[in-house]
């Protein structure tokens, strides 16, 4: 969500008057999660997405509406099963939506802004939002700013950076993988000790790391991240696996046929637990039946889709 907050802080500086929508309940069938927000300019939808379809139209207009009114709502949407079954949903549901107007005139707001941008990522950073007041907090480590009174009636959203993928190895099946990864909008980080494997052409949104991979205790990798393990061959697999596997990130996949993961795995069995062991997904990737290094690459963004939106794997 943190995107959110560094756009709208252009469209503040531009004093470009905006909206920020954001689900703050929902029920039933609804494809975004509650925290999902767009902002919403006189021009239209601006950047991010509640879901799309039926409600996020309808909540736009409503937007644009409370920019010319320079006021912020709360507005609760319901999907009737019969719509909902004319765009092929099974089910209806409702989305309740807090309606942000920010006035570009009030500083207050570019201060809320620059706090949560500059502080999410060393503490605990979270958007309050008033309910009854129909206005917004920036809450850093229980500090409250501006230092007013806050409702009874108010929902707090924790700002997080976008999910990290640590990609060791830079040959065919990484440069599809990367794309991929730029393309759902999440950080990269590629790890390689061959340089001409390392260039900025293949990977010009990722950060690049150049590193002997016995040397990568020093790599910043946190229990958040995620970690694809696809280098050139078994020993540097397991190399990296193994000095990974202290650093205990949210995710770890590790590419080779089944007879290579079965040698890993007999080789590290003794060395971690149980628990440790069961967070290496080997081979990486959903089975689909995947041979080309694009379908590989989609296989393994599914199956990490799946792990952060927590979805039954198959």
């Amino acid at each position: 969500m943190i995107e959110t907050f560094v756009f709208a802080r252009e469209l503040f500086l531009k004093t470009t008057p905006f909206v920020i929508a954001t689900i703050i309940d929902k029920k039933g069938s609804s494809p975004r999660e509650v925290g999902a927000s767009m902002i919403v300019t006189q021009n239209g939808l601006a950047q991010g997405t509640i879901g799309g379809g039926a409600i996020e139209n309808e909540a736009i207009k409503k937007a644009k509406s409370l920019i010319e009114e320079n006021s912020s709502s709360i507005e609760e949407y319901i999907l009737t099963d019969n719509t909902a079954a004319s765009i092929g949903m099974v089910c209806g549901g409702s989305n309740k939506i807090f309606l942000k107007y920010i006035d570009t005139k009030n500083k207050i707001y570019l201060e809320i802004f620059n706090r949560l941008i500059e502080n999410y990522k060393e503490k605990e950073t979270k958007l309050i939002f008033d309910l009854e007041r129909l206005n917004i907090f920036a809450n850093i480590d229980g500090e409250i700013f501006p230092n007013e009174t806050i409702s009874g009636n108010s929902f707090q959203l924790l700002v997080k950076d976008s999910i990290k993928v640590f990609v060791f190895g830079g040959g065919h099946v990484s440069k599809a993988f990367v794309k991929i990864l730029d393309f759902l909008k999440l950080n990269s980080v590629v790890v390689e000790e061959r340089a001409e494997f390392l260039e900025e052409k293949d990977f010009p949104n990722s950060k690049r790391i150049l590193i002997g991979y016995e040397d990568i205790d020093t790599v910043n990798i946190t229990s958040d991240d995620y970690v694809c393990i696809i280098t050139r061959g078994h020993t540097s697999d397991s190399i990296v696996l193994e000095k990974v596997l202290e650093k205990n990130p949210q995710y770890i996949g590790v590419i080779g046929s089944k007879r290579k993961v079965a040698l890993m795995f007999k080789n590290i069995s003794d060395k971690y637990s149980k628990t440790m062991l069961d967070k290496i997904h080997s081979p990486i990737g959903l089975d689909i039946g995947a041979q080309t290094p694009e379908e590989i690459a989609i296989s393994i963004a599914a199956e990490i889709i799946g792990e952060y939106r927590a979805a039954p794997l198959r």
